[in-house]
């Protein structure tokens, strides 16, 4: 989850600034709606007998299908990163013969990524200032909890003050990286 998350905050921050701004804006309608075109796109990163496995990555870059239908490429860093997180070859196993998983069809995927409790995770995995982790996950509980007695404006409140924290901790008490990924994740809750 945690390599998941820095992944996708370095995607973003690939992007022009305008474009961040929308691309947090619209994450939730994309996931909430995926389109066809996505699946299709999908189906083309995965082998021929239509299963994805490991091997689908590719050395120095990996083909990220995007919600909008469009194919980048990202650095080798980031799949290295997400190799060392899921443990590929930890046991000395060569994880590039492991079989493949056939592509769930798209109607059984849930439309979230990510949710509160990811959010509050990641936040006592990055905050190692107490007083701080405090403050951040009351703030995340509070947030949840409108959303779940239907308050919006409440929730909205809480995720900005939130958001104003993080900002503030940016580069002194909190790794400007991890700023990123937890703006990130509250951006599409």
């Amino acid at each position: 989850m945690r390599a998941g998350a820095e992944g996708i905050a370095m995607l973003t921050g690939l992007m022009p600034l305008a474009d961040q701004e929308r691309a947090h804006r619209s994450t939730l309608g994309v996931l909430a709606e995926p389109t066809p075109d996505v699946h299709a796109l999908l189906r083309t990163l995965a082998a021929e007998d239509g299963t994805f496995s490991f091997k689908s990555f590719h050395s120095g870059t990996i083909n990220f299908a995007m919600a909008d239908g469009s194919v980048r490429f990202i650095v080798d860093h980031v799949r290295v990163q997400i190799e060392q997180a899921m443990q590929l070859g930890a046991r000395g196993e060569d994880w590039m013969t492991i079989p493949g998983t056939t592509l769930p069809e798209l109607a059984s995927i849930p439309p979230v990524i990510f949710n509160w409790s990811d959010l509050a995770a990641l936040t006592q995995a990055y905050v190692s200032d107490p007083e701080l982790e405090r403050e951040l996950l009351g703030l995340v509980r509070q947030a949840q909890q409108a959303e779940q007695l239907g308050e919006p404006q409440q929730k909205e409140q809480a995720l900005q003050r939130f958001f104003a924290l993080v900002d503030r901790s940016r580069g002194t008490r909190l790794p400007a990286v991890q700023a990123d990924v937890l703006l990130q994740i509250g951006r599409s809750l």
